[in-house]
């Protein structure tokens, strides 16, 4: 989904994570979605996330499908709270969905059948690699390897949220066309008319047009469409049975209906035009869903540790306490306020639908939030620190 700087302003999340810590109000010990076989310390959780929900989201009507969820096995802790439990169950995960195509990058390491410095030109046809790195006359697409661009160090523009003609990118174009549905292939054509930010290594620059390639990188390997791959390797085997890719895929079990999707003030959550992004964040889940994937992604149930640690090496700041690796986001949260610094690093990805899908390092506690709007962040970042606050105090 679109390019995240933009949409979180550093000023607003140092606001936000101020005025959470000064006024403390998370209150004693707190702590699985309250009901009949909830604790009460989980129940007395459980209220509190709601009236946090309700504060930070329930003034906009644009908000009225956001969530969170936290969980801790060690502490016997699993709450989920929502502000309308008479939404559709499944969201859009926007840049969260970066996690599987990592894991599933991941695997092909593990597999031998890649390396993060591979280059991507032996991988992929000429064609569809064409104009994408071209640097003052020199096509640079050569240096550009697995790593870049899991890193987004590639030096390709970001087809989402750069500048792309006289028609707009393709959040642009997704805005003023909702019914029209787009094709990987059709994306990576206009990036073709982007001009890359540098010569590959040289900078970060946040490209979803990055992750477009790597999807189509596991397709020439694996030999199946990307959304595919992604449930047979990743959501059939972990039980996510309401996942799925609208437009390309369905859920095991239920229905495709989402909860709202507000994206520059335009709720896309029945248009086509979901389909604007694929390895890149397009898939669709729960927060219960996104729970068995963190656990399975920093427990061991996908990956080994050792390829975890070597994605997940942050080496690239985004915004202030949230820094990128190849392909993990870490958040540093003592960056943001001296209140926080005692908090633990998390590891994941966050969406600017308002998204966060974060573990502890070093621990287990697992934070989904979800907004489900694009002026959301500061308030999603807001709330996962108050959840995650609750949960260490948790006894």
């Amino acid at each position: 989904m679109p390019h995240l700087p933009r949409a979180l302003s550093r000023r607003a999340l140092l606001t936000a994570a101020a005025a959470l810590t000064t006024t403390a109000a998370l209150g004693p010990a707190l702590s699985r979605a309250a009901g009949p076989a909830a604790s009460p310390r989980e129940a007395q959780l459980q209220a509190l996330l709601q009236r946090q929900l309700r504060r930070l989201a329930g003034r906009s009507a644009a908000r009225r499908g956001a969530s969170v969820l936290v969980a801790s096995p060690s502490r016997g802790l699993r709450v989920l709270a929502r502000l309308d439990p008479s939404l559709p169950d499944t969201f859009h995960a926007a840049s969260v969905g970066k996690l599987f195509t990592v894991a599933l990058i991941g695997q092909q390491i593990e597999r031998g059948q890649l390396r993060l410095d591979t280059p991507v030109a032996g991988l992929l046809p000429p064609e569809l690699l064409r104009g994408l790195f071209v640097v003052e006359g020199q096509d640079r697409a050569a240096e550009v390897t697995i790593r870049a661009l899991l890193s987004h160090t590639s030096g390709a523009a970001d087809v989402f949220s750069d500048p792309a003609g006289p028609e707009g990118n393709a959040q642009q174009r997704a805005l003023a066309q909702p019914d029209r549905a787009w094709t990987p292939e059709a994306l990576l054509e206009l990036a073709r008319g982007q001009r890359p930010v540098g010569p590959p290594g040289a900078q970060f620059h946040y490209s979803d047009t990055g992750y477009l390639l790597l999807g189509r990188v596991l397709e020439a390997q694996c030999g199946a469409p990307f959304p595919t791959l992604v449930h047979q390797r990743i959501f059939s085997p972990l039980g996510m049975v309401r996942s799925a890719y609208p437009g390309r895929s369905r859920p095991a079990e239920g229905g495709p209906e989402l909860r709202p999707v507000m994206l520059g003030g335009v709720d896309l959550s029945a248009a086509p035009a979901l389909t604007v992004d694929e390895a890149g964040g397009g898939a669709s889940t729960t927060e219960a869903d996104l729970l068995r994937f963190l656990e399975a992604l920093f427990g061991g149930g996908l990956l080994q540790p050792e390829t975890v640690e070597a994605l997940g090496q942050a080496e690239h700041r985004f915004v202030r306490g949230l820094w990128c690796g190849a392909g993990l986001m870490t958040w540093r949260l003592g960056e943001l306020s001296p209140a926080l610094r005692r908090l633990p690093p998390l590891r994941g990805h966050m969406g600017v639908l308002g998204v966060q899908a974060f573990r502890t390092v070093g621990d287990d506690v697992s934070v989904v939030v979800h907004m489900g709007s694009d002026r959301a962040n500061p308030a999603s970042a807001r709330l996962m620190i108050a959840a995650l606050m609750a949960a260490l105090r948790a006894p």
